[in-house]
């Protein structure tokens, strides 16, 4: 069984090849900013924390960490959560 370096490599070239979306191929979340009023999460794995000041949200990679005034959850869905309110600060760990 190769490493996962190598395993993750060999997933990239093969995303390439076949013209596949890197995130599909390799369960990558999309984190979409739009101004600082709304917060599109792709393929996450749930919220973990939500309060109106910070919004915590796991992906297979780690985790999207919200913080804001007024934060709220106006979408979510199997693969897709969509957060608004005023958003000051995005971390990705």
């Amino acid at each position: 069984m190769p490493e996962a370096g190598a395993w993750h490599r060999m997933l990239e070239k093969l995303s390439g090849a076949l013209e596949l979306p890197q995130d599909v191929v390799l369960d990558l979340s999309r984190v979409i900013l739009v101004g600082r009023l709304q917060l599109q999460v792709e393929n996450h794995k749930g919220v973990i924390e939500f309060s109106p000041s910070r919004i915590r949200i796991a992906t297979a990679h780690g985790e999207v960490i919200v913080t804001g005034t007024r934060l709220f959850i106006s979408a979510i869905y199997e693969h897709e959560v969509l957060v608004s309110g005023q958003i000051d600060g995005l971390q990705l760990l």
